[in-house]
């Protein structure tokens, strides 16, 4: 994330953490269908941002973090209208 986006990865969880966080399933986007697109607010950052989940591998539960960056001008009209 930090290589192509300059994003940290607890600036990533901050944004799935947000309690406003739009939470699309599956990502629109994904090739498989697993993956899940987060659009939330990071604190540290300042910024809404898009963040790629999939499931945690077979025996944890959860989510792994794949890939954040900052949103564009589409999910952030959308986080801040509160659309899915």
């Amino acid at each position: 994330m930090w290589d192509s986006h300059h994003i940290t990865p607890g600036q990533a969880q901050e944004a799935v953490e947000d309690i406003d966080a739009l939470w699309i399933d599956p990502d629109p986007t994904s090739k498989t269908g697993i993956s899940v697109r987060v659009v939330g607010y990071s604190h540290s950052l300042r910024e809404i941002l898009c963040v790629i989940l999939i499931p945690a591998e077979a025996g944890r539960d959860g989510w792994d973090g794949v890939n954040a960056w900052r949103a564009n001008s589409t999910y952030r009209h959308a986080y801040e209208r509160g659309e899915t």
